[in-house]
């Protein structure tokens, strides 16, 4: 059995999130791999599962390089859901990686 083959929707841009699942659909691709971007649509967890829904094409796999990591904000500042004891060690050395050995970011330090 071959592994399933996905059409990215970074691959679309500057077409929109939707382009990239009709397109997915229309080419015969198995699924697609979500690039999470500033398209809000892109950032919506229930409207892509509506979306891959209602165009029969699911998500294989989420591409989000650089949303979640930012040298401005400390973790606690932000709005993001991250679950499980990896994602979160990750995340806190995610957010500190840009500056030189210290005490870090402080929360609300920049909000």
């Amino acid at each position: 059995m071959s592994p399933p083959v996905a059409l990215s929707t970074a691959s679309v841009f500057p077409e929109t999130v939707r382009a990239g699942f009709a397109l997915a659909r229309e080419l015969g691709y198995d699924g697609v791999e979500l690039m999470v971007w500033s398209e809000r649509l892109s950032q919506d967890v229930a409207a892509v599962g509506r979306l891959a829904e209602a165009a029969g094409v699911p998500v294989l796999a989420v591409h989000a390089p650089c949303l979640a990591v930012t040298q401005r904000r400390h973790l606690a500042d932000l709005d993001l859901d991250v679950r499980g004891p990896v994602a979160t060690e990750w995340m806190s050395i995610a957010q500190a990686f840009a500056g030189p050995p210290g005490s870090g970011r402080q929360p609300g330090q920049f909000a």
